[in-house]
């Protein structure tokens, strides 16, 4: 015989009917929000690139002066220990970082859950939304999102803050990785840094770092501070330099990575060529950084020029006059920093 439904299990049916309903609505509200998200992101990101692109001043060198910018001219680094993150080249990783935000494992990224993102230009009103939150997860984790924003104001502080109550793994690092949706359209114009002693003694009116050397144009790259700190809280003022429709601003990730590098030792061979045979080279150079140019020597910076690179071996230092019929020379730079390039402003030749 087959059992008849009573009124309580049709009713149960048609309730948990509803609630699937309703649950596909919401699914599909949003979905429908994450595509109208990334459409806008390819649209702007679409209008930005035709017509502005990013601009890190290559051209316009001096006839006597030759300027490598590493990330696009890899080639050119042609031995050393060094890793490459977008803009940036800096000294080789002793082993692989620890993501304060992630943990890596086998199956996939886990995002820890312990911090939240603020955006505001008034302190006390201040933007949070949990979903902002997911420019601190891993790249590959399924669950993250875009976050895109348009601001009418050109500039505005995006702050990072720490669950003290959840602090699995610690929040001691020490590199901040930076990758934004439009390279080149903002400023980082000030970074403050307040630690978790600080949390604890409730002392946070002045930071433990301050970083006020702007980073202008950001694009892909990592930021190495001078020691290693247990986050708290940590705040980015922004100026947005490009405008459509408003100011656009948003990053694929940020990450807060605990690193051990060697900058003490580590160090990139860049291969330098010019048209004709090499005649002097001048001690005057510039180091092009992620916080600006610093305009120094050869001696001071520790740069070793030699003619010769063979079997990672360097041969014959540079003495001026240059007898020997060469075109190209090969610079030995020591990795003490994040570095984006280097200009070596006198160079002769005949």
């Amino acid at each position: 015989m087959i059992e008849k439904p009573n009124s309580l299990d049709m009713m149960e049916k048609f309730n948990q009917a509803l609630s699937d309903i309703e649950k596909l609505n919401t699914d599909l509200d949003t979905l429908k929000n994450k595509v109208n998200t990334k459409i806008n992101i390819i649209n702007v990101c679409n209008t930005y690139t035709s017509n502005f692109g990013i601009n890190l001043n290559i051209g316009n060198q001096e006839y006597n002066s030759s300027r490598l910018i590493f990330n696009y001219e890899k080639d050119k680094c042609v031995g050393g220990e060094y890793n490459i993150y977008g803009q940036t080249l800096h000294a080789q990783f002793v082993r692989m970082p620890t993501n304060v935000f992630n943990l890596l494992t086998e199956t996939g990224p886990i995002y820890k859950d312990n911090a939240i993102v603020e955006f505001y230009t008034d302190p006390e009103n201040k933007d949070y939304l949990y979903s902002y939150s997911d420019i601190l997860k891993h790249e590959s984790d399924v669950s993250k999102n875009d976050v895109f924003k348009t601001f009418e104001n050109d500039t505005f502080t995006m702050a990072v803050q720490v669950n003290v109550g959840n602090m699995v793994g610690g929040t001691f690092f020490n590199m901040i990785e930076i990758c934004p949706y439009l390279p080149g359209s903002f400023n980082i114009e000030q970074i403050r840094l307040f630690t978790v002693d600080q949390y604890y003694t409730q002392d946070l009116t002045i930071p433990d770092l301050y970083i006020n050397d702007p980073i202008n144009d950001v694009g892909a790259m990592r930021i190495v501070l001078d020691n290693k700190y247990q986050l708290y809280r940590i705040e980015f003022d922004i100026r947005v330099n490009y405008v459509q429709d408003g100011y656009p601003f948003g990053l694929r990730h940020l990450y807060f990575l605990n690193a051990d590098m060697d900058t003490e030792s580590d160090y990139v061979i860049a291969q330098i060529d010019k048209n004709d045979y090499l005649e002097t080279i001048g001690e005057n150079i510039t180091v092009i950084r992620p916080t600006g140019n610093l305009e120094t020597t050869l001696t001071a910076y520790g740069v070793e020029c030699y003619l010769f690179y063979e079997n990672n071996v360097l041969s014959v230092p540079v003495t001026n006059p240059i007898s020997r019929n060469v075109q190209t020379f090969y610079a030995k730079i020591p990795l003490k920093e994040p570095l984006i390039g280097i200009e070596f402003k006198d160079i002769t030749t005949r």
